[in-house]
């Protein structure tokens, strides 16, 4: 499968917030963030108090390795691409607080996932 069939959904996305760089794409079924990507270490208490499941989740790839820590740069790094359910999803677990993934994510111009599938349905 070639790299342009892979994005073909959305394109690469990013997210540059917080001294950390993710990327990734949307899929059918879900969001894939990509190898090399970074997550915050700190979690705000809001994503721990109301979205158990991002914290669980985070906890879960730590464990598996998925997550790995660079303690030279002080963040987590994807040791391997991971498909999460939602761009939303993705976007808690490598952010570390509850936000709106669609609106996290962008493309290389500065568009946003939302902004992009709202051209798309016109």
């Amino acid at each position: 499968m070639t790299t342009k069939n892979l994005f073909a959904k959305s394109g690469l996305l990013y997210i540059n917030a917080k001294n950390i760089t993710a990327s990734g794409y949307e899929i059918e079924g879900g969001f894939t963030v990509c190898k090399g990507s970074q997550a915050v270490v700190e979690e705000a208490p809001s994503l721990q108090k109301y979205y158990k499941n991002a914290t669980r989740i985070r906890k879960s790839l730590i464990e598996q390795g998925i997550l790995k820590m660079d303690t030279v740069k002080n963040v987590y790094i994807f040791t391997q691409n991971y498909m999460f359910d939602s761009e939303t999803h993705a976007a808690n677990v490598i952010l570390g607080v509850s936000t709106h993934g669609d609106e996290r994510w962008k493309d290389e111009h500065g568009t946003t996932l939302k902004e992009i599938r709202l051209r798309k349905m016109k």
